[in-house]
Parts: C-alpha cells; structure tokens; sequence
C-alpha cells in the first residue's frame, strides 16, 4: 500500500494569552480575593517562568485533557480552548475564534480565565453548554469530592478587554454536593444542555441530573436509570459483594464491565444511546428508566452464541456519533443530531468497536408504542461491509488503538468525511476519508471497501514539531564552526531559538534551569541583580560559555576555533534539553470538531490547531514520495496527479516538474550544512544586489566557485542526481521554460478571485495566520535553494555543450533570486517582533507581535467563494496565501514595500530593527532617501542624514504628492506634510526644524542657509511697503491697480515673514554655536522688530556668558541696532553692579564701558563708570577698598577722569543720577564736572597717605573718614 498523501496541516498556535494583564483568576474553591497582573506590558514575574525542572514544567504548562468547545453561531466568542493544568487541579479556557462577523473588535475575547479548584477534577470531568434564556458560558465540572461545579461566565465577562476590578468569584462559581454521587463514583459525563446533564457510575448505572431555567448550579435533582427501570434505583450493585465479580481497573477505581464508556441523547429526546466497557449498546428509555434495546456494539447475535463480552480498556475514548443526513435543499441546518423540522425522522448512529477497529453505521428508525412501552429499531446500513481503516498500513504498526473519531455528513449531498486520530505509542495521527453513508441504489457501484482501504490521507504535523525545526534553513546545530566565521555560534543559536512564537519563554526558562544544574551552576541570580531583570537572551549565553576557557595555540596565540567549537557543543547540549521539552508540548490531547464551519481542531499540551487544507504548492511538495516508485513511475506518477490536482489540465507536465523538484532537493541536502548554509547567504546577499542594480554577468557560475561545489557534490551525488531528472530527458534537456513553470508554483499561490465577505479577525486569528504565513515563506524559500542549487550546479558543473541552448543559466538564476528577495523580506519580518499596545475600550493591551503582522495587518481580507461554501479548512489556507501573495513586491513596487516598512519602523523609534533592515531598501526614490535621513538623524549620524536631506531636496521639495501619497506610514505629522511640494525653501526650513529638536544647531545652520538661498532677498522692504502705502492712498486709481497693489502687498509680507522664520531659526542656531559675526548678519536682516530686539538680546547674553566679548565688540553694530544693544548692556550692567556679585569673567560694566568708548560715546562710558565708582565709594560691602595698599578705587578714578576729559573742556560733565540703595531716598540728580572728580580724586590720595602715615583723628572727621583703633 503507497503511503498516504497530506492534504491537511495542522496549523500549531501556542495558548498564550493576548496580553500580560489579561488573565483572570477565578478560585472555585472559595479562596483568596481574585487576582490579575497589575501593570500593562509587564511580564510574568522570575519565580513564576523560572526555577522549573521537567515535572514542575510538565504539572505547571502542559495539558493532561483538553479540547475545544463550539457555541451557536450567534454567540460571540463561540470557540473556546479548555485545558486541565497544574495536576488537575486548574481549569484553563480562552477564545480561539479566528473571525467573527461583526464589526472590528466587536464580540472579540481578550480575557483567559484560570478556575482553581481545591480538589482534582475527575477525567472526562469537563463540559460545556450554551444556555438558551441568557447569552452565557456554563462549565460544568466533577471534582474528586464528587462535587457539580458550575461556572458561569457571561458575555459581558468574555468580551472584556481587562480583569475587572473587584472581582468576586462566588457571582460566577456555583457548587452542588449531590448525596446519591457521594454514595456511588462517577466515571464519564456529558451535557445534554445547559439544564440536563448525564453522568454514568462506575457501578454501570446513569445518573440524569436536571434543573429548570430559573435555578442555579447549585440545585439539580437526580434521576437513576438502571436496565431493569426505576425499581433498580435502589440498589447500589458496587455495596452488594455477590452482584458481579468481574471489573475493570480505572486508576484507583474498579468499573463494573457494563460502566457507560460514551452516550449521546437522541434528536427526538426520548432515548439516551449508551455504549458500555461490555461492548454492549443500550438504549435508554427517559419515559420508564429503562433499557429498550441492547445490542453487540458489531450487531452479532452474542447471547445466543454464549459468548463472552469483550470488555474495552477503561480509557477508550469516543464511540458513539449520532448523525443526521441534510437531505433538504433549502439550506436548513442538520449537522450533528440538531434540526430545525420534525424529530421524528430517522437518524444514524455512527460506532467503533475497539475489538477489531471496525465502524458500524445503523439506521434508527422513528420509535413505536407497544404493550410494554415506547420501542425502538435500528437497521445496519451496510450490513455486508467490513468499516475497518487500515491504520495499520498508514502508520506501519499492528498495535494501536482509536482515540477519537468525527463524522461530518456534508450538505445535501450522502457523502461525509470520517476524521479519525489513531496512536501507536507515542506516535498519534489524524487521518480522514469520504464515503457515504448509505449504500447507492439499485444499479450503481458501491466502492465502500475500496475507499476505506485506499482513499485515507494523513494531517501533516505543524512546522513547529523538533523534526521540521532541525530540517529548516537556518537552524545551527549541524553546523561546523569555521575559524572565518562572520557570526559566532552563540549569535546564531540565540536568533534560532528566540524566532517569534518558535518556544515558549517558559520551556526556555525550564530548559535553562535544568541545563544549569546538569553543569552544577548556581540557580540564584548574581550580586546585584534581582531575578528575572537580567534578559534571558543574556542569562542564556552567560550560562552556555560561563565555564569554557579560552585556550591557546602553542605558538601562544588565542584558539579561538576550538573555543567556538565548545561553545557550539554546549548549545546542542542544551537544545536537546530545550527540544525534550519541546515534544512534550506536542503531545497530542484532544481532536474536536467545528461542524458549523466545518473545521476539525486538534489539542495538544502547549498548543492548539485548526487544522487546514493544503495550497496546491505543498500537496505537490508534501507527497513527493508518492513518487517513489522506482519500478512503475506511470503509476506513481497518476496517483500523484489525482492527489495533487485532479483538476490539472497538464498531470502529466506537472509530475515531471515534480521530479526535478525532488531531485533538485536531494542535490541540496546532500551538501554538508555549513555549505547549504553558506549557498543561502550568499543567494540572498545576491538578491539585495541586483535589487541595487550593481548586478554583474556569469553570477550563477560566480556562485559555483564561492561555495566549493565542484569538492561537494561527488560522483554518487550527480548519478542520483541525472537519474532523478531522467524523466524530463537529462539534465541536458532542461530548459529555461522548465525552471520558469517550477517558479510559477510559487507565483500562483496566491492566484485566488473571491469578494471580501466581511469578517474581521479576532485577537487569535492573526496568530493563526501568521503560522501559515510563516509556513507558506519556509516552502518558498526551500523550493527556490533547491532550484537555485541545481542552477548553479549546471552553471559551473557541467560544460556548456552538456547544457541546452535554450538553457541560460544567469537568467534562471536572476529569476530565482528575484523571488528569493521577496521570500527572505517576508522570512525577515517574521523573525523579527516588537511590542505593540492597542486601545480596546479604555483598556490598553501590551502584546508581542511580528513585524508582518504588525505592519501588513491591515491588508488582509476575508476573502470568501461561493465555490468553497464556507468550508474553513480552505478559506484558512486561501486566506493566508492571499495574505502573503496580495503583498506587490515586484522590482517596481519593491522600493515602495521597503521604505514604508523603514518609515513604520522609524514611526515607531524601533532603530535598532530599521538598522537591520536597511539593506532591503535600495534608496532609489527621492522618499526612500528621506526616509533613510530621518533615519540617519535617529542614529544621531547627523552628517548622513544632512547628505541624504540634500539629496532628496529636488522630488521632495517639487512634487506635489511626496508627502501626500507616499508616505503610507504616516512618518510625517500633517503640519510636515505642508513642507513637501512647495519649493525648497519650505523643504530645508522642515529639515532645520528636525535638526533644531535634537539641538543638531550646526546641521540647523546649513539648512537655514539653504532655505535662505531659495527666498526671494527684499532690499528695501520698508521702502517697498512704504510705496505701496501711498498707491493705496490715490483712491481714484483703476481697479486693476489697487489689486495689483494688494497681490504685492501679500507677496511681501509672505516672503517677509518667511525670511524672518529662517532669519531666527539661523540666527539661533548660529549663535548656539557661537558662529556671532554670522549670527549678526542674519540679524540685521530680520524686518520683524520685536522679532529684531529679542534676538539681540539673545545674541548679546551670549557674548557675554561665553566669555566672547572680543567678538562682540567686533560686530559692526550701527544705527538702531547699536542704540538697542547699548540699552541691553546697559540693563545688564546695572543689573550687575546692583547684584555686587557677577558669574561672568568680564563684568558687564566693564563691556558697556568698552562698547561705548568704541563708538565715541565717552559720556555714555563716564557715566557707567561713574556708578561704579559710586558704589564702590558707599555700599557696605566694598569697604575692602579702604585697604590703602587696594588701588582699585584709583585706578577707576583715573580711568572715569580720562574718560570724560575726553569730551572736551566745555563737553567734560555727567549726569549723575541716585543710586536706590546707595543715595539716600529722594536725592536729585546732581551734575558731576570734571574738576569734581579731579578734586575728589585729590582728596581719594590726601585720604590714602594720612591712613598710610598715620595722620587722622581717632575720632570725629567727616562721613568718609574710618575709626582706626
């Protein structure tokens, strides 16, 4: 039997809630206050991830049940996740709808919620219902204390975006201590509704628990059915020793042989179906209590053959699927047992025996009245039909045992598919076919046994399982470490292991712990650092290479090969710990299925899995095998033709170029890893290339001689090689076109025509999607190295009369490298996340997404086909290849892809990622260059980022819709936006203004200067106003004029205030780097007055503050200006003086002095000097100058005598006006010649030589003199 094909894959989403603070803790046990984390964006603390061994790990993260539960479509959320954690003893659920039909964020559920239950819940002791009278969720659960939980969560609590405050679990937790459990041990449970539940006993009884719609979980009556009716209610077969003497161990328990495995109500609400451990199917009568058929699970005739019954092992999972065929055409909904016309009708009853694997499908026709009661007949549909699926051939084992089964009758149509997950082992697979249920009239063929045997195929397992992990590109734990490798060991393993959404932070934690212990490391962080602050990326290396040495050579030098080497054994040590892990998160749990979408689910410890049709490319990648057929390739190649494509109108072609493929792949993987390792960074360095235009000839041979391949590939490797190919007519035969078809396999992925049905994406949807984006990229990526491999292997392998002529190997490698290029843009932005928090409501959620999630999110659409009818499992696989596909980046929209991603990535102040992807941008548009500055100016690269402004000048500055249409990622704010398209001046003037927020004032500088050099220069603005003025006032002047007059008038003040907004902002900068001389140019051109004054003042404090008077008295002030810088000074000179203490190293006075004896104001100079010496003469605290031997009080003397002697004889005189704080209140202003000062300066020198000698009274003497004692 040919292995089965894959046309199913499971796509693997790790539960995890949406964000750090949406957990909610509910105690059932009635316990503590609830909790939930505090703080948006915070992470679980240390002691909660950290410090796990593997059981701690496993009771703490992994599932022992769990499955998924499906609401009616009109609730919302209406797919939940239940998990059992923490040895049984919490109860996990969150939403896993991946659409809804609602308006964006409206029904959506962002809250997981953890139950904690004081005792463990039972196995098969969890389920759900809908309740019909309020739109809720009730859970019910069986504790070992054989206790009825029931918790009820409403909608307004499931579509929460926060914990609420306050939160009580009793108004949701509600518990039922039945006295008639507490006797007997429950052993499975069902729920039939919200208000009807069926429990069966260990002893083989069944217990139906009701209440009516108005009474709580904490209020059910019990109703005991037994096979000989209500009289059996009163005894308890497991108290009475003689009442059976056979059992079944069931953990801690014995199970009576008859103990209900799996039951199910009937559509008419009349009978409960049972299957019990005796193989024995009852039915139960709801009227009278007891059992109105039995019959052998197999239909055969036991009692009379007084055969014994085969008892079934305790754990057998699903037996029993009731079924109803949807045989209108009107579109009415008859899935699984629910229909909206009579109950009446016959239905199905779908059963697996585990004795020999077989399925029966019975036929139950409507029930009759008889003598002794309500009755009932079943029919086998297929009486001469042996249902048993050949699990034994699909998965090559005789030992293995069904864990679930699912019948989904499709509409209007007797055809259903049949998903069933069998395990041998540790080994467990999902496997499905189609057949129908009932046989074909009369005349036509039934093929049943055919299908059952030939017509399976097999789910492939995710993309995240340790198998496809060490097979993708990329993972380093083959690789040989190199003595010139650019990127240590320890830089590849962290970017494998720390890929987005790849391991769970806690599995890393746990390995990490484990791995330190194994190495004898302490578990306790180091001094000074709290648990859990250090990075785990950081905590990760320190622990891999914190007891390697390096070694030396014996010429002395350092051996850094053999330290990498150890170092890259010590991370394959720890990767197989971290992957031991790994597959235990894998194990699979659960299978369930969506039968209003149509969607099977799979549950496994750490994940769940919706479970989606192949695309067209990965059947044909995922079942080369089909091909392998050596001895008949014609059969081979037609079962992979219908597998594949039955609808390919070229099988033949289409098998062909699947050889090469396969044989294209096996060339690949028969290079070592460092050399496939080596050919796909060089490729996508190639592509960055000829993205750049910098392209040269002969590349595909360039790339032979730069991976060695003439050493690698050996004769072995090219006979397997020419054989593989065979088909096609050798490798001689292959041409352009052959390699082009392969190529247009990836191009037609996403080749789908459908209309936007208007669903929106929950907050788990894109989680899903994004696997399948990730997936869809890695088989691009693998299909285009397997091509590019044998290209460049016929480039420089073989001669060029072996090859064909229309074989031109440089344009097959540009064609592949061109889709490589887009494939590694999409691989990059997967690899690569950040944190990102939305509003919901008036909460904010902090969650950790991708980048092509994050930036592309918003291109994905619903896209729905009447063709598919809605089935999910292919609207998910069209979805996603719709997604990745309806993404433009071809050479011409390549440039505008790649700068909105940098822009976003700027928008965001994510440098460090925007650095990183860089080299996908060409920088070709005048937009991409600015993008690239504005980058450059974050990096604080501020002479790159001024090079980049100047040469993106000439688009920005002159089209129109720069700003406008191409910056889609909203990097300007609209007040820039202004700047763009409306010359240069504006343009430099938003550059200045960039630089002038980081302080950049010499960049600021020369951008004003350029803004400056593309404005109109107004000579005499004044004089222009002024002319105008008197036109305006010639009243009678024609209307023409008086317009013209007002359009000139607008024009120059705009310009006006347009050079003055340059003029400061230059001006500023120029004085910020004490550019002064230029800074005075810019501010005798400024018209603005106030504007004038204020920058003055500015530009004179700085002189003054920097110390650089010698520049100010340089500048050539005149006219105004100079009267305003002299009132300035003189400010701050009296300012000083009046303080007595100064900062500065020249004091004011001192500068106005010099200011004003530069421009002849000798006057002006005498009286600042003046008041000087006025209050060195009076102020208290400059009676130091008494000192005789301090010439200070001199020296001014002298100087202010010089002064105002040069005013002239006549002109030699001051006004001297009071001094508040030295003068006495109301004192005049008092005229000063020079012949006073002359006379006071004498009298200054009388006074120093009678201290000096001693001649003065001890006492007495005027108001100057001092009291010496």
């Amino acid at each position: 039997m040919p292995p089965p094909p894959v046309l199913h894959r499971e796509v693997r989403v790790p539960p995890t809630p949406s964000s750090a603070t949406s957990v909610l803790h509910i105690d059932a046990a009635g316990g503590s206050q609830q909790r939930g984390l505090t703080r948006a964006g915070s992470k679980r603390p240390f002691d909660e991830i950290g410090g796990l061994d593997e059981e701690a790990y496993a009771r703490k993260c992994l599932a022992t049940e769990g499955s998924v539960y499906f609401r009616t479509k009109q609730r919302s959320p209406r797919s939940l996740l239940w998990r059992v954690l923490d040895d049984r003893k919490v109860l996990e659920l969150q939403a896993v709808d991946i659409v809804n039909g609602g308006r964006r964020g409206e029904g959506n559920s962002w809250l997981s919620y953890r139950v904690t239950f004081k005792e463990k819940i039972l196995p098969c002791g969890v389920a759900f219902a809908d309740p019909e009278a309020v739109d809720a969720l009730e859970c019910f659960v069986l504790t070992e204390s054989k206790d009825l939980c029931t918790i009820t969560l409403k909608r307004d609590l499931l579509t929460r975006a926060n914990v609420p405050p306050g939160f009580d679990a009793a108004s949701c937790v509600k518990k039922c201590s039945s006295s008639f459990l507490s006797l007997r041990q429950p052993y499975r449970f069902v729920v039939v509704s919200s208000l009807e539940l069926l429990v069966s006993l260990a002893d083989g009884g069944l217990v139906r628990l009701e209440r009516k719609a108005n009474e709580s979980g904490a209020q059910w009556r019990e109703t005991f059915f037994s096979e000989g009716g209500w009289s059996g209610t009163l005894t308890l077969k497991r108290i009475n020793p003689f009442s059976h003497n056979q059992t079944v161990r069931y953990g801690n328990i014995d199970l009576d042989p008859a103990a209900i495995v799996d039951m199910s109500k009937s559509p008419c609400g009349r009978f409960v179906w049972t299957v019990g451990l005796d193989s024995w199917v009852r039915a139960w009568s709801i009227q009278t209590g007891k059992v109105i058929l039995k019959m052998d699970l197999l239909g055969e005739n036991r009692e009379h053959e007084k055969r014994l019954p085969y008892v079934m092992s305790a754990e057998q999972g699903k037996l029993l699927q009731i079924l109803r065929l949807p045989h209108s055409s009107d579109g009415t909904d008859l899935v699984n047992g629910t229909r909206a016309d009579s109950y009446d009708e016959p239905y199905y009853l779908a059963l697996h025996s585990p004795r020999d694997h077989q399925f029966k499908i019975y036929k139950v026709v409507p029930p009759f009245s008889s003598i002794d009661g309500p009755g009932i007949a079943v029919e086998d549909v297929r009486p001469n039909s042996q249902l048993i699926p050949p699990v034994d051939e699909l998965m090559d084992t005789n030992i293995w045992h069904l864990e679930s089964f699912h019948v989904q009758p499709r509409f209007d149509s007797n055809n259903a598919e049949l998903w069933i997950r069998a395990r041998s082992g540790t080994l467990c697979k999902t496997f499905t076919t189609t057949f129908d249920i009932v046989p074909p009239q009369y005349g036509e063929n039934d093929h049943i046994s055919e299908m059952w045997r030939a017509a399976w195929s097999v789910v492939d397992q995710s993309s995240l399982s340790s198998e496809e992990l060490r097979l993708s590109a990329g993972f380093p734990g083959d690789l040989d470490v190199m003595g010139d490798d650019a990127v240590t060991p320890s830089e590849k393993w962290l970017k494998f292991l720390l890929h987005p959404a790849r391991f769970s932070e806690t599995s890393l934690e746990s390995a990490l712990c484990i791995y330190r212990k194994g190495r004898g490391m302490s578990l306790t962080p180091a001094r000074g650092t709290k648990a859990g602050q250090q990075p785990l990326e950081e905590r990760l290396t320190t622990a891999i290479t914190s007891k390697i040495m390096l070694r030396r050579l014996t010429d002395e030098q350092p051996d850094y090969v053999r330290f990498q080497q150890e170092i890259q054994a010590q991370w394959q040590t720890f990767y197989s710990l971290l992957s031991h892990l790994h597959n235990l998160r894998h194990e699979s749990i659960g299978l369930a299925f969506d039968d209003e979408d149509g969607l099977p689910w799979s549950v496994c410890a750490d994940f769940v899995a919706p479970i989606r049709a192949c695309s067209k490319l990965e059947r044909r990648m995922l079942n080369t095998r089909l091909l392998d057929n050596k001895t008949d390739k014609e059969a081979s190649r037609l079962l992979y033709t219908n597998t594949v494509d039955k609808d390919d109108d070229k099988p033949k072609e289409s098998a062909s170029l699947s050889y090469l493929l396969v044989a294209a792949g096996e060339l690949r993987r028969s290079l070592p890893d460092t050399v496939q390792e080596k050919l796909r960074l060089a490729a996508s360095a190639d592509a960055l290339v000829r993205g750049n235009d910098n392209a040269e000839g002969g590349r595909a041979n360039a790339m032979f001689e730069r991976c060695g391949l003439d050493l690698e590939i050996t004769d072995d490797d090219f006979e397997a090689l020419s054989a593989g190919v065979e088909i096609l007519g050798g490798l001689g035969s292959l041409q352009d076109d052959t390699f082009l078809r392969v190529l247009e396999w990836i191009d037609e992925e996403g080749g789908f025509a459908g209309h936007d049905s208007g669903a929106q994406l929950t907050s788990f949807g894109p989680k899903v999607l994004m696997v399948g984006v990730e997936e869809t990229a890695r088989r691009a990526q693998c299909v285009l190295l397997d091509v590019l491999t044998l290209v460049v292997f016929m480039a420089g392998g073989l001669e060029e009369e072996e090859l064909d002529q229309d074989f031109d190997a440089d344009s097959m490698y540009d064609a592949t490298v061109e889709r490589l290029r887009r494939t590694d843009l999409f691989l990059w932005l997967i690899g690569h996340s950040r944190e990102r928090t939305i509003k919901v409501g008036d909460a904010e959620i902090s969650s950790e997404v991708t980048l092509f999630e994050d930036v592309f999110i918003g291109d994905w659409r619903s896209l729905d086909s009447s063709r598919q009818n809605g089935a999910m499992p292919d609207l998910l696989t069209i979805w996603t290849k719709a997604w990745i596909h309806g993404i433009r980046t071809s050479d011409t929209n390549w440039e505008g892809i790649t700068t909105h991603i940098l822009a976003f990535l700027i928008t965001r102040k994510e440098v460090d990622l925007a650095v990183d992807f860089l080299p996908f941008t060409t920088g070709k548009s005048a937009w991409s260059t600015y993008v690239k500055a504005r980058l450059f100016v974050l990096l604080a690269d501020y002479s790159q980022a001024s090079l980049a402004f100047r040469s993106a000048a000439t688009e920005c500055a002159r089209g129109k819709d720069v700003g406008a249409t191409k910056d889609t990622a909203a990097l300007l704010s609209p007040e820039e936006r202004m700047y763009f398209g409306s010359g240069y001046a504006a343009y430099f003037q938003h550059v200045a203004a960039i630089f002038e927020k980081l302080r950049a004032y010499s960049y600021v500088a020369d951008s004003s200067y350029l803004a400056l050099q593309h404005t109109e220069r107004i000579e005499d603005f004044s004089g222009a106003m002024a002319r105008l003025d008197r036109k305006k006032q010639h009243r009678d002047s024609p209307a023409p004029e008086r317009i013209s007059v007002a359009q000139e008038e607008s024009r120059l003040l705009k310009i006006k205030e347009a050079r003055d907004e340059i003029l400061n902002r230059l001006f500023n900068a120029l004085v910020q780097t004490g550019r002064y001389a230029e800074a005075y140019e810019a501010l005798a051109e400024i018209e603005d007055q106030p504007m004038k004054r204020s920058d003055l003042k500015r530009l004179l404090d700085s002189c003054v503050k920097q110390d650089a008077v010698p520049s100010l008295l340089e500048l050539p002030f005149a006219g105004d200006l100079a009267l305003e810088a002299d009132k300035v000074l003189l400010a701050m000179a009296k300012k000083d003086l009046a303080a007595g203490t100064t900062s500065i190293a020249t004091p004011t006075y001192q500068i106005l002095f010099a200011f004003r004896t530069q421009r002849q104001d000798f006057r002006g100079a005498a009286e600042i000097l003046y008041e000087h010496l006025e209050r060195l003469r009076h102020t208290p605290y400059h009676h130091v100058v008494q000192d005789p031997e301090d010439e200070t009080l001199v020296q001014v003397y002298v100087l202010l005598i010089n002064t105002l002697a040069c005013c002239g004889d006549e002109d030699a005189w001051l006004l001297a006006d009071s001094i508040p704080g030295v003068h006495k209140q109301g004192r005049k202003r008092t005229l000063v010649t020079l012949a006073d000062l002359r006379r006071e300066y004498t009298a200054e020198l009388d006074k120093r030589s009678d201290m000096l000698y001693g001649r003065f009274a001890l006492v007495g003497g005027d108001e100057d003199a001092m009291d010496v004692l």
